[in-house]
């Protein structure tokens, strides 16, 4: 599967600019500010719908605009189609296949897989809680469809939920009515998480070479969606006072062991972002063996990878169906990028 060309309009930084790809690996340079990173995002978010950059969808419109499109012609077995994103203010949304529209957005991101490498990556493993959720949430609703239908559902019924107990004078029993949505769609939700937790881990540890890493999933909420609906009614009061939900798969976290103690509060910087970056590569890895078409995106993580870490990482992306990097100066040909095409960024 090959990404033959993007077209942006007014996408982050860019009002209307279209680019041709003609090589597996594709390197973008220019200075700082320039919008590579944006480049990477867009092609990000025609893979998943989402930004592997921030959750507002409106941080990704231009200023000024009212909305943007992706449109990306992708290319597998020499069968080529177009991938068309609209997006616009109050999350009015048209997806598009050759020109054809697709009613859920499950069944537009099976096409290709995107995972991206940033410096930002760090915050998984240094980060708040919702830094973790994230990642997990995200190789979730790219390798399980259902998983996705069931975030999307949860999503929207906390925050009916939410909007009612932050309303002093609403009637409780309005909250109610969105329980029984939140309780089945938290049941298909959990246990997928924690099977993730573990799958990757192990990935993560084979990578390394031996078991160096542990991952915990920290959860409160009741197993059952009998026992789900119970603690809901009976914290429905209580919530009221404090406006919100207070347990549930948006509070859980992910909690990583690096030999045997927290990686947060006694990791070095350097392992916080070395143990990122192998669980991105764990996650790269594991959609390879699944089979799906996938492309990286390398947004200048590799400048302080040590030798093993660094070869690692690289023979992992020669199995990329595509791979795209960014540089503010072109790189002297190597082993990795000896047939790049390179696109000059004004």
């Amino acid at each position: 599967m090959r990404i033959d060309s993007l077209e942006l309009h007014q996408f982050r930084n860019y009002e209307q600019r279209k680019w041709e790809f003609s090589s597996r690996e594709i390197v973008l340079c220019g200075r700082n500010g320039v919008g590579k990173s944006n480049i990477l995002e867009a092609i990000h978010f025609l893979s998943i719908l989402r930004s592997f950059r921030t959750a507002s969808v409106r941080d990704l419109v231009r200023i000024g605009a009212k909305g943007f499109r992706i449109s990306g012609r992708i290319r597998k077995e020499n069968y080529p189609e177009t991938l068309e994103v609209e997006q616009w203010h109050g999350n009015r949304r048209h997806l598009r296949i050759d020109g054809v529209s697709v009613p859920k957005s499950s069944e537009f991101i099976r096409e290709f897989r995107a995972v991206a490498f940033t410096p930002e990556d760090r915050e998984i493993t240094a980060g708040g809680s919702s830094y973790r959720r994230r990642f997990f949430d995200m190789y979730l609703s790219v390798t399980e469809p259902d998983y996705l239908t069931a975030l999307q559902r949860y999503g929207a019924a906390l925050a009916r939920r939410n909007a009612v107990l932050r309303n002093p004078a609403a009637n409780l029993a309005i909250a109610a009515a969105f329980e029984q949505e939140l309780a089945e769609n938290a049941a298909r939700l959990l246990p997928a998480r924690k099977q993730c937790a573990e799958t990757v881990c192990a990935k993560v540890n084979e990578l390394l070479g031996s078991p160096r890493l542990k991952t915990v999933y920290r959860s409160d909420s009741p197993d059952s969606v009998e026992d789900y609906l119970a603690r809901l009614g009976n914290d429905r009061e209580k919530e009221r006072k404090r406006g919100c939900t207070g347990f549930g798969p948006q509070t859980d976290d992910f909690v990583f062991y690096l030999d045997d103690k927290p990686l947060r509060e006694f990791g070095s910087n350097g392992q916080l972002r070395l143990m990122a970056l192998y669980l991105k590569m764990a996650a790269f890895a594991l959609l390879r063996h699944q089979g799906a078409p996938v492309v990286a995106l390398v947004d200048d993580v590799t400048g302080e990878l040590d030798e093993h870490a660094r070869n690692c990482f690289f023979n992992l992306l020669k199995t990329a169906d595509q791979a795209f990097y960014t540089f503010t100066e072109a790189p002297a040909p190597g082993e990795i990028l000896h047939q790049a095409q390179i696109i000059t960024l004004p």
